[in-house]
C-alpha cells in the first residue's frame, strides 16, 4: 500500500472510491448478469418507440464493461501498482466509474422513495412514500405522510400494476387516434 498518502497518480479520493470499486464489483457484477432489463430510471421509460431496442440488456453491457476493465487491471501485480503506472491510473479511474455509474443507475436494494404519481387510499393526498422492507418481516408498503396510514405492499403493487395498464392503454388509444 502507498505510504503516507502517495497514491500513485490517484488522488486520495480517487484511491478509495477505486478501492471500493474493486469490493463493490464483486457482488455488483453477478447482480447485473442475473438481473435483466432492469430500470429505475424515468427517462428510460420514456424513450421513444422508434428507437431500435439494445440486442442486450443494459444491465449485461454494463456487467462486460465492467469485467472488460477488470481484465486489464490484471496486467498488474496489485492495486498500488495499478495507481502508480502511467496506463493503470487511468484503468483505474475508467474501472471506478463504470462501477459507480452501474451501482447508481442499478441498485441492488430498494430505497424508501416518493411515490407522486399516486394518491393515497385513505385520505386522497399525493403523499406516498414507499417503505420497502428493511429486513425479513418488516411490513412494506406505501405508507401516506399525510394521514400516516399504510397501505399493504401486496395492495399498492396490484393498484400500481392497474395504473401502469390503464395508461398504456390510454397511451395506445392515443397513437391510433394520431395516426388517422
Amino acid at each position: 500500500m502507498p505510504d503516507d498518502g502517495e497514491f500513485g497518480y490517484l488522488t486520495t479520493a480517487q484511491w478509495e472510491w477505486f478501492r471500493w470499486a474493486v469490493s463493490y464489483s464483486m457482488v455488483l457484477v453477478p447482480f447485473l448478469r442475473s438481473a435483466g432489463n432492469y430500470s429505475i430510471s424515468v427517462d428510460e421509460g420514456r424513450s421513444s418507440k422508434s428507437e431500435p431496442a439494445l440486442g442486450m440488456p443494459a444491465t449485461q453491457i454494463a456487467a462486460i464493461e465492467i469485467e472488460k476493465l477488470a481484465a486489464r487491471m490484471g496486467e498488474w501485480d496489485n492495486l498500488e501498482d495499478i495507481a502508480n503506472d502511467v496506463d493503470g491510473w487511468q484503468v483505474a479511474v475508467d474501472f471506478t466509474r463504470e462501477v459507480r455509474t452501474a451501482s447508481e443507475r442499478w441498485p441492488m436494494e430498494d430505497e424508501p422513495h416518493e411515490v407522486k404519481e399516486l394518491r393515497c387510499c385513505y385520505c386522497h393526498m399525493l403523499a406516498l412514500v414507499y417503505q420497502p422492507p428493511q429486513q425479513p418481516g418488516d411490513e412494506s408498503g406505501a405508507r401516506c405522510e399525510e394521514c400516516g396510514e399504510l397501505e399493504a405492499d401486496d395492495d399498492f403493487q396490484v393498484r400500481l400494476k392497474v395504473v401502469r395498464e390503464e395508461l398504456e392503454r390510454l397511451g395506445e388509444s392515443r397513437r391510433v387516434g394520431n395516426s388517422r
